[in-house]
């Protein structure tokens, strides 16, 4: 599995549960993704990489593309 795999997979597990789309919530988000990559051995500066250079926007656009009820 590649790294946007695997970001994609974190998120699609991890998004919606306890996140807002706050910034802060959003940031957390970031570290919290970034402390299971680093668990599972995925280098955190690829993860970055993966999410275009800013994880949290990321999350955010994939929480919001992703929200249940579309």
């Amino acid at each position: 599995m590649d790294v946007k795999e695997w970001l994609i997979r974190w998120a699609a597990d991890n998004i919606h549960e306890g996140y807002t789309d706050s910034e802060a919530s959003m940031e957390k988000a970031a570290a919290d993704c970034l402390n299971a990559a680093e668990a599972e051995g995925v280098p955190p500066s690829q993860v970055i990489e993966a999410a275009d250079g800013d994880l949290a926007a990321y999350l955010r656009d994939f929480k919001i593309d992703n929200a249940e009820g579309d």
